[in-house]
């Protein structure tokens, strides 16, 4: 056990597959997982109230001369790290994250109308807090106390993803996983799918993106299917074939 900066607690676990930290900021408890996959990928997941909210995936190569341990060590410590230096620097955006933990602690025992009422006063005072607008949106569109505005609020998130910690695209996928579920509130199919499909562009792997387009029963299947869904070459093709059907 380590006393990082800031008070913050860090117990970290060392194992050949999976690294486990706790990073402890005022009363926000922050999980770290770092695993190896089998395709060939080191993914970094950072937990709060046992949902997903960021996201690193790397690929790394078997020919480096480095070992995979080390690699994934290095990962892990700098997401840790920079969530520590975030958090410890941000002072009062602390109650943001609280009102983050108990929007996810009543969404998991199916209490939305409390969940909604915590988001309603939480983006009240942090009306810039990206991950607070997202979930506050996707829960109107789904409670259907404000379809549209939910959309907005939706797809105003993600262009404030700039205010959040380890840059915008480890946010992705929960940001457009949010925009999606309110998209499929309107009954608007197709631009769900294309929510989904940014983020699984950003997380091949996340458990809910997948669950949703099983659900739609579409997933197109990746440009390069000999390489892979997680391979970085398949990420490049998918989002620009996203960008080209967007188009259309």
């Amino acid at each position: 056990m380590e006393m990082g900066d800031g008070g913050n607690i860090k117990i970290t676990s060392r194992s050949s597959s999976m690294l486990e930290t706790n990073v402890v900021v005022g009363l926000a408890r922050y999980l770290v997982l770092t695993e190896q996959t089998g395709g060939g990928n080191i993914i970094t997941r950072v937990y709060l109230g046992g949902e997903v909210i960021a996201t690193r995936d790397s690929r790394y190569q078997k020919d480096s001369g480095r070992k995979i341990q080390e690699l994934m060590q290095e990962q892990h410590d700098c997401t840790v790290g920079q969530l520590q230096n975030t958090k410890a620097a941000s002072g009062g955006n602390k109650d943001a994250e609280n009102y983050l933990k108990e929007t996810l602690a009543l969404l998991k025992k199916k209490q939305h109308r409390q969940a909604l009422d915590s988001l309603s006063e939480g983006v009240g005072r942090y009306p810039e807090d990206a991950l607070l607008l997202s979930y506050y949106g996707c829960l109107k569109a789904k409670l259907g106390t404000g379809v549209k505005e939910g959309i907005s609020d939706c797809q105003k998130a993600i262009r404030h993803t700039g205010r959040l910690p380890f840059g915008a695209e480890f946010f992705f996928p929960v940001l457009y996983l949010n925009l999606g579920r309110a998209y499929l509130a309107a009954g608007k199919k197709k631009e769900a799918i294309g929510a989904f499909e940014k983020g699984l562009a950003a997380d091949p792997e996340n458990r809910e993106l997948c669950q949703e387009m099983k659900k739609l029963g579409e997933r197109q299947k990746p440009v390069l299917p000999v390489l892979g869904r997680s391979n970085p070459v398949n990420k490049f093709a998918g989002k620009l074939r996203s960008a080209l059907q967007k188009k259309q």
